[in-house]
């Protein structure tokens, strides 16, 4: 278990690395290719988050949600379900947006405006789930 939740948490901060780094180089050389390289290398790293995520919840949802931060921090539980719903919402835009690759001037700077919001909400779902973390590891709020 240790194993899936140690590559969850890699994965996680790969992807957002990751998607901070096409942002970066999409903004300042707009070589389509290479960004839609990254842009794979974040949708390999995000569906690999989220299909070993998908195998921990369950043992999440038994011995820790539900004895432990429903009781004690009931608002850390809310802020791992953000982190869902973050996760969630940057899926469909990885692959619209890095794999298919919208053309054009118009097209670039919206594929920047939604690599930027994919790395945002990467970053922001690695950061809220660390804080999570941190609010279970030491059992209390902080």
């Amino acid at each position: 278990m240790r194993f899936l939740l140690l590559t969850h948490l890699l994965c996680g901060v790969c992807a957002a690395a990751a998607a901070i780094h096409a942002f970066a180089f999409g903004s300042i050389s707009l070589d389509a290719r290479r960004t839609r390289r990254l842009g794979g290398l974040v949708v390999v790293l995000t569906l690999a988050a989220v299909t070993t995520g998908v195998l921990l919840y369950p043992d999440y949802k038994v011995h820790i949600r539900g004895p432990l931060l429903e009781v004690k921090a009931p608002w850390a539980a809310r802020l791992f379900d953000l982190k869902e719903q973050l996760v969630v919402i940057a899926v469909p835009l990885l692959g619209g947006y890095f794999l298919r690759g919208p053309t054009g001037a118009s097209g670039k700077a919206l594929s920047r405006l939604m690599t930027g919001a994919v790395a945002l909400l990467l970053v922001s779902a690695v950061l809220l789930a660390l804080y999570v973390e941190k609010v279970h590891a030491w059992g209390h709020e902080p």
